[in-house]
């Protein structure tokens, strides 16, 4: 892209007002509730799915974000 790392996540921080890594845990998300609320996959499937190697993990965050635990979710 012609820049470096530092400039990259900088820019991005100015442009969205969240840093990198917080962009694309949100899309990670955003994904993981999509797929609970479709009933197909697990809540294990889908926290692999979006890259999570924990389970736990990804429930903390995943309450963090929406306020309820990703059982919640499914088929809602």
């Amino acid at each position: 892209m012609g820049t470096n790392e530092t400039k990259l996540k900088t820019g991005l921080k100015k442009l969205y007002g969240k840093t990198f890594t917080e962009i694309i845990r949100a899309e990670r998300l955003t994904t993981a509730k999509a797929l609970l609320e479709e009933g197909e996959l697990s809540v294990k499937e889908i926290a692999s799915k979006c890259g999570y190697k924990s389970i736990s993990m990804f429930s903390m965050r995943f309450k963090e974000r929406f306020g309820q635990p990703p059982s919640k979710f499914i088929n809602s």
